[in-house]
């Protein structure tokens, strides 16, 4: 029996839930989830990464996009609801699902091994500001590569020290030189028919394995 619960202690949950607590966006309950601890993610742009979702703890992904809602994840981001590239009603309400089913254990200091030298995607969705940023600190001390982007940049509640975990994910030339005007390094989003502008060719590079 001792063997037995020693070796389900030492089995990699599917998942854990990072962080729980008010929104730094508009104070309403959300919690941030790391999956792809067990099963590496088959995305095939960020590859096997471990991914990190900010959803609404008590409101159903799609319920809180239908409401306007998932403002308090994805704050005042331009593709919320709209051009959004993620499959809300797919991964998003899945790890959700799984969430409200507790199948996630709260994050403990000894599972900070489960994400040494991985790669970590912080927000496949929401937006890495609405969560404390010592959150993503201790993540990035022992992470193998990382991703963050936020819309939240200009935004005055952001934390400033965002700027050394995430990129500010842009919309417009403007926009970008207001970002690195104020510090930030960007990610640009642009249409087929905008011109490549100095740097752009190099977002993707920002503290991620080539």
């Amino acid at each position: 029996m001792v063997n037995r619960i020693r070796a389900t202690r030492q089995r990699r949950p599917p998942g854990v839930i990072l962080w729980r607590g008010p929104s730094r966006i508009d104070g309403k309950p959300i919690v941030a989830i790391a999956t792809g601890l067990a099963q590496p993610s088959s995305n095939r742009v960020t590859g096997p990464a471990i991914q990190v979702w900010i959803v609404r703890s008590h409101v159903h992904p799609l319920d809180a996009v239908r409401r306007g809602q998932d403002r308090s994840v994805c704050g005042d981001c331009p593709h919320r609801g709209t051009t959004c590239y993620v499959q809300v009603w797919r991964e998003v309400s899945q790890v959700w699902r799984n969430y409200r089913r507790g199948l996630y254990p709260a994050f403990e200091p000894d599972m900070l091994s489960l994400f040494q030298g991985r790669p970590i995607r912080c927000g496949a969705y929401g937006d890495p500001a609405a969560i404390p940023t010592e959150v993503w600190r201790r993540l990035r001390r022992v992470a193998g590569g990382w991703l963050a982007y936020t819309h939240q940049w200009d935004q005055p509640w952001c934390d400033p020290a965002l700027r050394e975990l995430c990129m500010a994910s842009v919309d417009s030339p403007p926009q970008r030189e207001r970002a690195l005007a104020l510090g930030w390094k960007t990610f640009r989003v642009r249409t087929p028919d905008e011109p490549v502008l100095p740097g752009d060719e190099k977002a993707t590079d920002f503290a991620w394995p080539p």
